[in-house]
């Protein structure tokens, strides 16, 4: 039945068009012999999560958080999402947020030890 259906909307069949023929490949690089790698040295210090950042404290999570719902609302503004795929994604950034923060008395004895 769909075989009769879709001949009806064939307007006509165009020629098949001519194809040039394969050129010869040029040479082939040879392959170079992989060299031997050396062992990976150990670091003798880890970076600190705040060595070169800005460290997020729990007293700017209200903010934070606020600026999450703001941003959002401008973002999804024109959106075609559904609300349940909205509040999963501000939902996801603000488990991101609350990820990174620190105590702010952790860092102070962190610190204190590393002077120790």
């Amino acid at each position: 039945m769909s075989d009769e259906k879709d001949k009806k909307n064939v307007k006509g069949i165009s020629k098949t068009q001519k194809t040039t023929s394969v050129s010869k490949v040029d040479n082939i690089e040879e392959v170079k012999k992989v060299g031997k790698t050396t062992g990976v040295k150990r670091s003798g210090k880890t970076p600190q999560a705040g060595d070169n950042l800005q460290r997020l404290r729990y007293e700017d999570r209200e903010k934070l958080l606020g600026m999450v719902d703001e941003e959002a609302k401008n973002l999804f503004r024109s959106s075609k999402l559904p609300e349940e795929q909205k509040r999963l994604i501000r939902e996801a950034v603000k488990m991101a947020i609350d990820s990174a923060l620190v105590e702010e008395d952790d860092t102070k004895k962190t610190k204190e030890d590393e002077k120790n």
